[in-house]
């Protein structure tokens, strides 16, 4: 459940199929997302998931896999 919504808000968000994302592929080198952005999906993510997390847990995540991990502990 986490995966597939942070996939369609990582396709809206980086105009790309969701076919491209996969949990391997990385925040920052795959998929090009700066700290500002990554916060954001953060910030949709807890929106509708009704979490709340630290940014600087953030500065550990490097693939998507990583980050579905973090949201799965904090929901």
């Amino acid at each position: 459940m986490v995966f597939e919504m942070l996939r369609d808000i990582l396709a809206e968000s980086l105009g790309c199929d969701e076919e491209e994302i996969t949990l391997r592929s990385e925040l920052r080198d795959d998929l090009g997302l700066s700290d500002a952005e990554l916060e954001n999906v953060m910030d949709a993510l807890s929106g509708e998931l009704g979490f709340r997390y630290n940014s600087d847990d953030l500065e550990r995540v490097a693939t998507v896999g990583q980050l579905v991990r973090l949201v799965s502990s904090l929901v």
